[in-house]
């Protein structure tokens, strides 16, 4: 099976490597051993009309394939986005709705989805996309109490709802089962973990927590809950904490709605002939 990998890194090097190449190092050059690449996708942002780029490197051609996904499918590069394995979404909200663009990086198929289980009367907040499932999270005020509504759907009509009453959603993530890392939203300093089926919605385990977390993922049997300066290790299964690891963020890297977000390149630009580089919206 091939591996596929979504990142920048590789256009970058390659670029670095072609641009500052001349006719006086040709034989050094050719002394490198051939660098087999793995199929590429880059995300950016065209400086000139600001629309969204799909850029593909084929790793058996190194053909190169650009897809305008502003002028294609109407996404746009201010549009909230996430990436859970090879499936990329994007979401605009459309109070009281979102529109969604769930795109799998593979196939290079696209959904768009508008309306979803008729969400009415509610702040749509976010939504995660899995190849098979959306996940939309709204927050809705009855005067005396609030509740966050999530709400998991196949095709955006046949939804399962679940409500957490008094209760913010600080940060999630989906690998097997959504997980949530929730406020009370009462004033009480405690926080919690929450383990839902991604199938029925229902909470299968909580953990709690008496910090914030800025962000959290899952990797095998692990759950990872990061801090400002460290991150906790969970059983996935137990919820049993594991191993705490103290950090020092990285300058540069910097966390956003749960995502890293990289500052690194400012423009970018692909042909036969020469590179710049681009700023990527991740």
């Amino acid at each position: 099976m091939r591996s596929t990998r979504y990142f920048i890194y590789f256009i970058a090097l390659s670029c670095f490597v072609s641009c500052t190449k001349d006719d006086s190092n040709t034989q050094q050059a050719n002394e490198i051993p051939d660098f087999i690449t793995p199929n590429t996708t880059v995300i950016s942002i065209d400086s000139n009309d600001n629309s969204l780029l799909e850029i593909s490197v084929d790793d058996t051609s190194t053909s190169v394939s650009i897809v305008n996904l502003t002028s294609e499918f109407g996404i746009r590069s201010d549009d909230f986005s996430n990436i859970i394995g090879n499936t990329l979404t994007w979401f605009r909200r459309e109070a009281p709705n979102f529109k969604v663009w769930r795109r799998n990086l593979n196939t290079k198929n696209t959904d768009t989805f508008s309306d979803i289980c008729a969400i009415s009367e509610e702040f749509p907040a976010f939504v995660l996309g899995l190849d098979s499932r959306l996940v939309t999270f709204s927050e809705v005020d009855f005067g005396q109490g609030s509740a966050a509504n999530i709400r998991i759907t196949e095709n955006g009509t046949n939804c399962t709802l679940t409500q957490l009453f008094d209760t913010g959603i600080l940060s999630s993530t989906i690998e097997k089962d959504l997980w949530l890392f929730t406020s009370m939203g009462t004033g009480s300093v405690e926080n919690t973990i929450q383990k839902l089926d991604i199938d029925s919605g229902v909470i299968k385990a909580a953990v709690s927590i008496s910090e914030s977390s800025v962000s959290i993922t899952q990797n095998a049997n692990d759950l990872y809950v990061f801090f400002n300066d460290r991150y906790h290790v969970y059983d996935a299964n137990t919820l049993s904490l594991k191993n705490v690891v103290p950090f020092i963020p990285s300058v540069g890297l910097i966390m956003r709605n749960g995502f890293f977000l990289f500052s690194v390149f400012r423009r970018f630009h692909v042909d036969n002939i020469g590179c710049t580089t681009t700023q990527s919206i991740f």
